[in-house]
């Protein structure tokens, strides 16, 4: 007989489901096991979970990125680097004048 869950989780499309079996913190062992069976009934690997992972991290980071731009716009990074680099600039000459 299939649970609830075996029915919610068999119509997921892979991503869906991947992304279920990514974060397993909130599952009940009930649903953790229904997730477990379903990826296993469709051949998904566990380097399926890692790629599945990595590109999230990566879609999340380009995101950000886009925020970041459409808030600050095109020249906020050239900004930071010029504010990192004067900040250099002046701790090395502290150092050079608290030195002598």
């Amino acid at each position: 007989m299939e649970t609830d869950f075996q029915s919610q989780y068999g119509h997921l499309d892979d991503e869906q489901l991947l992304e279920v079996a990514g974060d397993r913190s909130h599952l009940t062992p009930e649903a953790a096991v229904a997730v477990d069976t379903e990826v296993a009934k469709r051949g998904l690997t566990p380097a399926d979970l890692s790629q599945h992972e990595r590109f999230v991290s990566w879609s999340k980071r380009r995101e950000l990125r886009i925020l970041r731009m459409k808030a600050y716009g095109p020249r906020a990074r050239r900004t930071r680097l010029i504010v990192a680099l004067l900040v250099a600039i002046v701790m090395t000459a502290m150092i050079v004048v608290f030195t002598r």
